[in-house]
């Protein structure tokens, strides 16, 4: 082979392979954050979320979100969501660029709502009579599973209800009223919802996730 054509030959296989190098170097890194969703405003463009990573901190992360910018999809990536699919209490995964974090979201996977002993419901507070024991709340499905939006009664004990403040989990004087953004746990006893704990939601920036917990005797 001349010389002169192994040089070039040489050179231009160094070129490629140090394009193929700079193109992997500028690929970017996209990293996966899982927690579960403290607030969510689709008019805002605002989605809050506290990390599994920390769970003891309390650390809140805010990510940007838009409609038509930001795909929502469950596991199998089989179902069609939206944003306004989102809600306190849920579980998700937000995919975001390493290092452009303050741009809007491009995906979210909603999770599963993690095992528990107790019965889940979110939504929003309608009513709540802390002398009679009684709550009424306008609940959402949660993604993943069947129906609409309806209104489901709770009863509790209101001499034993106990008002703890997240992170620290601290006794605290928190009230609850209609409007407030809230996940229920509870048991089914004799065709009634006895509830266990109540977590009311608000925006990192003028309130604190509060955890309301009942203990209710069985019947």
């Amino acid at each position: 082979m001349n010389i002169n054509r192994l040089k070039v030959l040489v050179a231009v296989t160094a070129v490629v392979l140090l394009a193929g190098i700079s193109a992997r170097a500028a690929e970017p890194v996209v990293k996966q954050v899982s927690g579960e969703i403290t607030w969510v405003d689709v008019k805002q463009g605002k989605l809050q979320l506290k990390s599994d990573a920390s769970p003891n901190t309390g650390e809140i992360l805010e990510y940007r979100i838009t409609k038509d910018e930001t795909r929502v999809t469950n596991p199998s990536d089989k179902k069609f969501l939206t944003v306004d699919d989102l809600q306190a209490g849920q579980h998700a995964i937000v995919e975001v660029i390493e290092g452009q974090e303050n741009k809007i979201v491009q995906k979210i996977i909603t999770e599963p709502v993690p095992v528990s002993d107790f019965l889940i419901a979110l939504g929003q507070l309608q009513v709540v009579d802390l002398t009679a024991g009684t709550l009424v709340l306008q609940e959402k499905p949660v993604i993943g599973e069947d129906g609409t939006i309806h209104l489901s009664q709770f009863v509790f004990e209101p001499k034993d209800i106990v008002v703890l403040q997240s992170p620290g989990m601290q006794p605290a004087q928190v009230a609850l009223g209609p409007g407030d953004v809230v996940k229920v746990e509870y048991v089914m006893i004799n065709g009634k919802r006895h509830l266990r704990s109540v977590v009311k939601y608000a925006p990192k920036t003028t309130s604190s996730t509060t955890t309301t917990t009942t203990t209710t005797t069985t019947p």
